[in-house]
């Protein structure tokens, strides 16, 4: 039988295919041929030729290149090293291996090698395949999953299951998986997301951050520049110091020097100094900037009349105006085409009913859905008449719009565009253009009125559903306003102020270019670009941005003091016990407790804490002291030198324990100089090692000794005292091997790798082997009842067992 090692490392090497069963099941029930066994089923053992025959096994070599085998479960063939094959007999088991080409099959899976750098690979049963191209490139798919792997030198790819990875060097990295992605570009950008929960941050660094969650969101850039925080129902910016806004569902705010944008759920105004201005309440509104362009309520064209054809006519619309809206006439004039089919009886629409006329917020009928219309606006609209078909429109404000249909205008009186009157049972409008307008609105218990002198001159409302008393001086300068639930008031654009009561608790804010004022029962708010105050049921706070800040709780457990550079802080635990800091940046810091303490001056640092001391200087030098361990140390040079002293132990290390190492403890003692010499030992005799590299190392742990003599030419390794088990190799072996374990009858000896000399023990049938050129010289092998010796492996051969001796010469029997 041929040398089953060769067998098995031929094996292993197949063994790289991924899916492949094991191939030792082949020779599971063979076993090792020598001795006797060997002369009976070898009948043909010459040095370059040798021949295996017996029940089911026939074999053929010659020096273990060229040969063949043809066994009960498989057969193989081979030609080292252009070509090896192996077949199976008991199943469809197959193997072909030359340098350049590879390739197994087993059951429904199949594997190949091209050049050794391609490979492939498919299994039916699993519905999978795999190819790669080494080390470049490998992909794995299944039915439910795909599992690539890309590398280059610069790139990286791959895929596993939900996961997937890549990397380009040194630029970037991206990783995803079904929990979430993270990535990141040049080390400075960065990105990450869950899907499991709605968490998402990104950031370049340092010029922008980005955090989110399920409930609120963070943004900063250029920190602490510009910072942008908010959630679901709140987004709030702040650009320091020139910006500031705050949004939520009802109202938003943002001031900065020259902007000021105030709006809630009533009032809405816009201001940029000295440009524009614009103010809307529920029943006025107000317009004017500094160029006198401002917009219309409707559309305008770019030329002064605009014509659209509507179905069967067309629309001429006419604006004419100066100074925009100062002064404005704008009209429609309706060209029919054909004339529309009379309208039936049913059709016709009745005479407007008594009480036609009323005031609205809003007009219904415009030019946009009028076939005829006219209209003049003066003042930016604050004085405006309109026509609208049979519809007339007229407001002052802050009046209403009063509105009539000329179908019934029953007590309108009119002298356009000057004077207006009208009173009806609920409603009473009269104005006198442009020096007096008033309006009255009966209501079921109470009556609404407005008045206006000099149209923005003074103005006095009352609305009686909310009880809200209005007046202005010169709007939009001066207003008051005061309600049983809210109130304030403004002069424009200096100063404004609102307050506003919930469940009974009063709430008020003063906006000015220069400051906010934020002021209710439980918390006081006041900013401004010198100086901010913040009081609150917990805590006061104030300070100088960036230069000043100063901030205490009520209950007296915390307070800090910031003047730029200098920083300190007291802050009392539960059981009254104070900690302070004190810091001024960069030359002092203080943190102090009871008794405990950590400083930092001038590149000094102290630490006192109890029964612990530690001092250090600029990392250069520095001793530790531990009372309760009765310890104590010192390091120099960031640590490089470094000493521990304990009651019954020390230890120093140098270039961290590189150059030299020495420790001393109760139960041990160890030391090395520059990792070529050192010692160490325990007191117990457990342990004892020294060494003196390269030229010794000695150990002995418990039964186990390693001795190594100049270690690249000689070792010895015994594992007990009696050294049953004995280790020794001379030149990693090459010179002299031993490997022995002398209670199981098992040892391999050979000396210049079995050139001069090898001896070799079998447990079985405690079967001895010597020999010298692996037997090709003279060989001598016994067991029980067995003794044979060879000279030149087939030039003289003699063979003695209980039958007799036998001799050979050149293979033929004497």
């Amino acid at each position: 039988m041929l040398r089953r090692q060769f067998s098995v490392f031929l094996l292993l090497l197949a063994a790289a295919t991924i899916e492949a069963r094991s191939w030792s099941d082949l020779d599971a029930d063979e076993h090792e041929i020598y001795g006797r066994e060997r002369e009976e089923k070898l009948p043909v053992r010459l040095f370059f030729i040798q021949k295996e025959k017996w029940a089911e096994h026939e074999s053929f070599h010659f020096l273990f290149f060229w040969g063949d085998k043809n066994y009960p479960k498989y057969k193989s063939d081979r030609i080292l090293p252009f070509y090896y094959t192996l077949q199976s007999k008991i199943d469809n088991r197959s193997l072909l291996f030359t340098p350049l080409y590879y390739q197994e099959r087993d059951g429904s899976s199949f594997e190949q090698f091209f050049l050794w750098l391609f490979y492939r690979g498919a299994n039916n049963d699993t519905h999978s395949y795999y190819h790669s191209l080494l080390p470049l490139y490998y992909y794995s798919n299944n039915a439910t999953v795909s599992e690539p792997f890309l590398l280059t030198p610069f790139f990286v790819y791959a895929q596993y299951s939900d996961k997937s990875h890549f990397l380009l060097t040194p630029l970037g990295y991206d990783s995803g998986e079904s929990a979430g992605v993270s990535r990141s570009l040049f080390w400075l950008y960065y990105y990450g997301k869950s899907f499991s929960a709605p968490n998402k941050h990104h950031a370049l660094i340092p010029l922008y951050y980005y955090h989110r969650s399920a409930e609120r969101y963070h943004t900063g850039i250029l920190t602490p520049i510009i910072w942008i925080w908010g959630d679901q129902k709140n987004n709030n910016w702040f650009i320091f110091p020139l910006f500031y806004s705050a949004t939520s569902d009802s109202s938003t705010t943002r001031i900065s020097p020259l902007y000021i944008q105030l709006t809630d759920e009533s009032d809405r105004l816009h201001v940029f100094i000295p440009f524009y201005l614009n103010y809307e309440t529920p029943t006025s509104s107000f317009h004017l900037n500094l160029s006198g362009v401002s917009f219309s309520e409707e559309r305008l064209s770019a030329a002064p009349i605009g014509i659209a054809i509507d179905k069967n006519k067309m629309l001429v619309d006419a604006d004419v105006g100066w100074f925009y809206n100062l002064l404005r006439i704008a009209t429609r004039q309706s060209i029919v085409f054909k004339q529309a089919p009379e309208k039936t009886a049913s059709e016709t629409v009745g005479a407007p009913e008594k009480g036609a006329v009323e005031l609205i917020q809003k007009r219904e009928r415009t030019r946009a859905d009028s076939e005829n219309f006219w209209g003049f606006y003066a003042l930016f609209g604050a004085l405006a008449y309109e026509r609208a078909d049979h519809y007339r429109h007229f407001r002052l404000l802050p009046l209403s719009w009063l509105t009539w249909d000329t179908h019934n205008d029953s007590g309108i009186q009119t002298f356009l565009p000057f004077y207006v009157h009208y009173r009806g049972d609920d409603t009473d409008y009269l104005v006198i253009a442009p020096v007096y307008g008033r309006q009255l609105k009966k209501q079921s218990e109470c009556t609404s009125q407005t008045a206006a002198w000099f149209i923005v001159g003074y103005w006095d409302e009352f609305e009686c559903t909310s009880k809200m008393r209005e007046i202005s001086v010169v709007w939009p300068i001066f207003n008051h306003y005061d309600a049983p639930e809210q109130g304030g008031f403004r002069i424009f654009p200096l100063f404004w102020k609102h307050w506003s009561k919930m469940g009974g608790v009063e709430r008020s804010e003063h906006v000015s270019p220069l400051y906010l004022w934020f002021n209710s029962v439980s918390q006081k708010d006041f900013y401004s670009w010198l100086f901010y105050y913040r009081q609150s049921v917990t805590h006061i706070s104030y300070g100088i941005p960036l230069l000043m800040h100063r901030k205490s709780y009520a209950n007296g457990q915390y307070a800090n003091f910031y003047l730029f550079p200098f920083y300190r802080s007291v802050e009392i635990d539960g059981a009254n016990r104070a900690e302070s800091v004190t810091w001024l940046f960069p030359v002092y810091y203080l943190r102090a407790a009871d008794y405990n303490y950590t400083a930092f001056i001038l590149g000094y640092y102290r630490e006192r804490r109890d029964q612990y001391a530690n001092d250090n200087f600029l990392l250069l030098f520095g001793y530790d002291e531990n009372a309760a361990t009765a310890s104590w140390g010192f390091n120099a040079l960031l640590w490089t030198f470094d000493y521990e002293r304990q009651q019954q132990s020390r230890k120093f290390t140098a270039l961290y324990g590189v150059l030299g190492y020495y420790s001393s403890t109760p139960t041990a003692l160890s030391w090395h100089f520059a990792l070529i010499s050192g010692y160490k030992s325990y007191n117990d005799e457990s342990y004892l090692r020294h060494h003196f590299l390269p030229l010794w190392w000695y150990s002995r742990a418990n039964e186990n000794t390693t001795r190594l003599l100049l270690p690249v030419v000689a070792s010895y390794f015994s594992s007990n005292a009696n050294a049953t088990e004995e280790f020794q190799a001379v030149l990693f072996g090459a010179l002299y091997y031993k490997n022995s374990h002398l209670e199981l009858y098992e040892q391999t000896e050979h000396l210049l790798l079995g050139i001069l000399y090898y001896h070799n023990k079998t447990a079985e049938r405690h079967f001895d082997s010597y020999g010298s050129l692996w037997g090709g010289l003279w060989h001598y092998e016994r067991e029980e009842n067995y003794n044979r010796f060879s000279l030149l492996t087939f030039v003289y051969t003699r063979t003695e067992t209980e039958h007799g001796v036998k001799h050979r010469l050149f293979g033929i029997s004497l």
